[in-house]
This record gives C-alpha cells, structure tokens and sequence, in this order.
C-alpha cells in the first residue's frame, strides 16, 4: 500500500476497500507481532457489578468478534515497513467534533495509530484514519467539559435523568412478571409505593444513564495545532479536523467484570510508553510532543443532534428489536 511521506491521515471510505495482501506477507506480519497482543477479551479487575442486560445487545459484547475484526484489519490495513508490528488493540468510543459518540477500533502499532470503523454485521472494514505517531505533537488527558455558555450539559442531564427513570421503572414492572404479577397484577399495581424500589443491582445503572458519570478520555493533536476553518468546524461529516478525542466505550461499564479491551485507560498507558521513548530520541525540545492532564473542552453549545445520537447509541452497532444497525 502506497502512501506519501507527509500525509498525517488517510480516510478510506466503505466502496474503497483495500485488496487482501499476498499470504507470504501476512505470514511475515502476522510472526512480528509483538507477544504482547493476545485475547482481547482478557479482564484485568472484577467488581461487584452484574452483568447488564443491555450489554448483550452490543454486537462487541461478543469477544470472539472482537478478534475477527483485529486480525482481518491486521491482514488488510497494516503494513510492516511503514507502520511497524500491531502492539496492541481496543474498543474504544470516538466522540467528534460535533460530540457525537461513534464505536472505533483503534489499533497501535510501532509507527502509526488507527482509528477504524468496523461493520460488526456485515464484517468488513467501512472506513479508517491513520495517524503517525511521529506528527501527535500533544495530547491531553482529563475530563471532557463544555464551555461556560453552553447548555448541552443542562439539556443531556434532564435527558438522561428522565430516560434512565422510566428505563429502571419499566425494567421493575418486567421484573415483578411471574412473582407478584407487576404491571399485569391488579393487586401488585396497588401495592404502596415505598415497596416500590430499585434493585441494588441496578443502582449504577441510574448513576450511568443520570448522567452522573464523568466522560474521561484522551484527545490527540497534530499538525502543530492547525485550527480547522469555520467552515470545516460546522460540517459535521468534516475529516479535516486536525485532532481527536477517545473515552472509553460503554461496554466498559455494563459488562459485570472490568475488560481491558473496553478501558481508554489501558490504551493511555501503551500510548504513553511509545511517546515517552520517540521523544527523548528527539534532540529539539520544541519538537517533543507535549503531554497534559487537563480538561478536554467540547465546543458544543446546543448539542441537541449529540443529544439524539447519543443516548439513541447510534453509533455502535446494536440489535435495536426487531432490526440490527
């Protein structure tokens, strides 16, 4: 695969797939894989949660398909002498720059990051982004907050508040049917409202959908911090935007044992690691990419297309009743 010495990025979009590269190749690739990539489905610290029943409506919930989509990407994307060994892999959410959550794989490998969107259904590749490592000249790592002006926060609050209330009153009534009869029990339906309570099980799942929870993720810089135009800022379909911000994915919470596959955390530390060695190999401090702990600020004002998208989880692929998108 032929690519230009300067180009930071590269979208491929779903009717350009790359061909399938010769078998002797991926022999060759496959052997200089660091020993470090294994089962992605490895869980690295248990809670006390249960296991949401949501989560299996996740087509990611399924580890197994999570390795298919690694090993064909390793097979079609990544080449040895441009991008290095494929170190490690995870399941993480991209939030762009309109703050809408999207399901990306993302891949670090010696030279290169890649974003990847994976058609869990269908099982091919429909688009990528590449980045050099060597052109991140900062990243921040904190929590994701809003300007003072905008009401993105106060309206996605009231939202969350109001379906995660109806979504745990709904799931009580379902969870009565076949003892006391819930909602389809006259009697149970009159019972007073003090024994109505939620289970303790489904006590985090409030907190998540309240919007309690704090979004933490990464953000990376390149191209010396060029700002994108006004024009590109306002297109939210824009890949010219010269950075962005990784958390983690929702799986990370619904599952009942913490998954390393799932963790922005994890993918930090390994991204950390390869920054830290390529810059003390780089003379000029100028030239060293820069890493802070800070807030990461979303330039959303309105946020009612987020809004949507976002508690709708448009972006993952999920079985949705009787259809699958």
């Amino acid at each position: 695969m032929e690519e230009k010495e300067n180009l930071a990025n590269e979208i491929l979009e779903p009717k350009t797939n790359p061909k399938n590269k010769p078998e002797e190749d991926v022999t060759r690739r496959a052997d200089s894989v660091d020993s470090s990539f294994g089962s992605l489905g490895e869980e690295i610290e248990a809670d006390s949660g249960q296991f949401d029943e949501d989560a299996s409506k996740f087509f990611t919930s399924r580890d197994s398909l999570i390795d298919r989509a690694v090993h064909d990407i390793e097979r079609r994307l990544i080449d040895l002498d441009c991008d290095g060994s494929l170190i490690d892999a995870w399941l993480l959410t991209l939030v762009d720059h309109w703050d809408h959550e999207k399901e990306r794989i993302v891949i670090l490998c010696q030279n290169t990051v890649f974003l990847i969107k994976y058609d869990f259904i269908a099982l091919y590749i429909a688009e990528y982004q590449r980045v050099r490592l060597g052109s991140i000249d900062r990243i921040i790592i904190g929590k994701l907050k809003y300007p003072s002006r905008s009401i993105a926060p106060k309206v996605q609050n009231v939202a969350y508040k109001a379906g995660g209330f109806f979504k745990n009153f709904i799931r009580q009534l379902s969870d009565g049917v076949g003892t006391n009869g819930g909602i389809l029990n006259f009697t149970s339906s009159l019972r007073p409202k003090a024994e109505i309570q939620v289970p303790i099980k489904n006590q985090q799942a409030i907190l998540e959908s309240s919007g309690q929870c704090d979004r933490i993720g990464v953000r990376l810089y390149w191209c010396s911090g060029k700002q994108p135009q006004i024009a590109q800022l306002w297109n939210p379909w824009s890949k010219e935007i010269p950075w962005v911000t990784i958390i983690s994915h929702p799986l990370l919470l619904k599952r009942g044992k913490k998954c390393r596959t799932f963790d922005v955390d994890d993918f930090v530390l390994s991204l950390r690691r390869f920054i830290h060695r390529r810059n003390e190999s780089v003379l000029d401090p100028l030239h060293r990419c820069q890493i802070d702990e800070s807030s990461i600020l979303m330039e959303t004002y309105l946020g009612l297309s987020s809004l949507v998208h976002n508690f709708g989880e448009l972006g993952y692929f999920k079985v949705r009743g009787k259809f699958s998108f």
